[in-house]
């Protein structure tokens, strides 16, 4: 369209994380009723905690129809979880125009349908707007029991290869 500008190049940073299944299942925000969902699984939403003027955890807008597109279309062997009970779940706007996903964190085996499933959720999601539409994320990979945190901030259209291409590139650096 007309006067319409493209979505920025992407932009990548990766470092080492402390981040774990385990860490996760043990936080404060975390009830009892759901931790031995969140040790379990292979894909976890995280929320953010203080962000802005709201204490506690807070995911951005969307994150509850993210999280029921993926349960709805997980292969069996990709167990999506959110790191929230029900009650306790609560929603931050961001006046962004970009597309601020949670933050996840998922085995490096699973990551690859992880990011095809949040890919097709953000075509379906963007519609017409996917190919011009920018999207920020923090996708923390566990491989052998270490983790890396990859920050991607880009078109949506581009989010899942260059989050594999990045996650791959680290893998074989630490192979």
């Amino acid at each position: 369209m007309r006067g319409e500008e493209p979505p920025p190049q992407p932009t990548v940073s990766t470092e080492p994380s402390l981040a774990t299944f385990e860490a996760v299942a043990s936080a404060d925000y975390v009830s009892p009723s759901i931790r031995a969902s969140v040790q379990s699984s292979n894909f976890l939403l995280l929320p953010h905690i203080d962000l802005r003027e709201h204490t506690g955890p807070t995911f951005p807008s969307g994150t509850e129809e993210l999280y029921r597109y993926l349960v709805d279309n997980a292969p069996a062997d990709l167990k999506p979880e959110i790191a929230i009970a029900d009650e306790d779940y609560a929603e931050l706007a961001f006046h962004d125009e970009a597309v601020t996903l949670a933050t996840f964190i998922v085995t490096f085996v699973a990551l690859p349908l992880a990011l095809n499933l949040v890919g097709n959720w953000l075509s379906f999601y963007l519609g017409a707007r996917f190919g011009r539409s920018t999207v920020k994320s923090e996708v923390i990979v566990i491989k052998q029991s270490r983790g890396f945190a990859i920050r991607y901030e880009g078109p949506a259209d581009t989010f899942e290869s260059i989050v594999q291409s990045a996650a791959e590139a680290i893998s074989n650096d630490d192979d």
